[in-house]
């Protein structure tokens, strides 16, 4: 696994990296290293196309997310 960049982010669908089984302690690790990350499991039966019809499932996550770099923009 390549080291992410510091500020960076990860998430993901079912079936993408980092599986669920991995995922607490990799989001431990890049916690660890200062890297703001978050994982949500989006459950869908839509695979890797769920990121479309499915976005109400994760966009109130990302928008959370992303709101304190918003808010130092504004």
């Amino acid at each position: 696994m390549s080291k992410p960049s510091p500020g960076s982010a990860t998430s993901t669908l079912r079936g993408l990296w980092p599986p669920p089984k991995i995922a607490p302690a990799v989001i431990e690790a890049l916690t660890e290293a200062g890297v703001a990350a978050r994982y949500f499991e989006l459950d869908s039966n839509l695979g890797h196309s769920s990121s479309g019809p499915e976005h109400a499932k994760w966009s109130p996550v990302l928008r959370e997310f992303l709101a304190p770099l918003v808010a130092r923009l504004n």
